[in-house]
């Protein structure tokens, strides 16, 4: 077993060219997963997943809403403006 669990189920489509917009990757996979139906996972290149467990996760999540998704950081840098920007210093 590898560190992501069993993935017998899972198929990764791997865009490493940055020719191509976000938008018109996700809107790419979306129509093919017309063909397909899936559920469809984006995924960023910097974001390290450590959930051994990630899939059933999705699959609960699912189970209560059309969409789910996460976003966040373990820590803060100093006059970080993109993260949180509107919280009070307290919070951050």
């Amino acid at each position: 077993m590898n560190k992501f669990g069993s993935l017998a189920n899972v198929e990764f489509t791997i865009y490493n060219n940055n020719s191509y917009s976000l938008s018109k990757i996700y809107n790419h996979e979306i129509l093919l997963s017309k063909l397909n139906p899936s559920i469809l996972v984006f995924v960023h290149d910097d974001v390290m997943i450590t959930d051994f467990y990630w899939q059933r996760s999705v699959l609960v999540g699912l189970q209560h809403f059309d969409m789910i998704g996460i976003c966040g950081c373990v820590f803060r840098n100093k006059l970080q403006s993109t993260w949180r920007s509107s919280c009070k210093k307290e919070d951050c």
